[in-house]
């Protein structure tokens, strides 16, 4: 059965093992730790057979919200999760008054990059060596939260 819901301290375990089996620059184990509610951060799990197989973060201010993460374990991929963690993360920050979305992305993430623009991010700017290891700059996408719906189709 899958699940999607709320990040919460028993998932950061696992989750920092998929911060390392997917990015070159992981996040820490405490610095998940913010992503589980409370003030202005808050992380989306989909869970598959009770298997955390995919999540996200986001922070959240004013109007405005920020995808910090996003990621999905490598044999769970192509099932419409991070387009689905994606949306539950768009919801809850418009619950929350945010009218824009904003996300970083390395430009050669092609397939990450097909997948925002699917969910109605559009290009904004670049941040110059906005990422290390390697060093290549960010792609800074947004998207509307106020038109219509999220876009895309639910996890499969």
């Amino acid at each position: 059965m899958i699940e999607v819901g709320f990040m919460t301290v028993s998932d950061i375990a696992e989750i920092a093992r998929i911060e390392r089996d997917v990015f070159s620059d992981p996040w820490s184990e405490e610095s998940l730790r913010y992503l589980c509610g409370g003030g202005s951060a808050v992380g989306a799990v989909i869970r598959d057979g009770g298997t955390v197989a995919a999540y996200g973060g986001m922070e959240y201010a004013a109007d405005e919200a920020h995808i910090t993460n996003i990621a999905v374990r490598p044999e769970y991929r192509r099932r419409g999760y991070a387009a689905a963690v994606m949306r539950f993360l768009g919801d809850f920050a418009k619950s929350r008054g945010a009218e824009r979305a904003f996300l970083d992305v390395r430009p050669s993430n092609k397939p990450a990059i097909a997948l925002y623009t699917k969910l109605g991010y559009l290009p904004a700017g670049t941040v110059p060596h906005g990422y290390s290891h390697p060093t290549e700059d960010a792609l800074v996408m947004v998207k509307n939260l106020t038109e219509g719906p999220s876009g895309g189709k639910d996890c499969q």
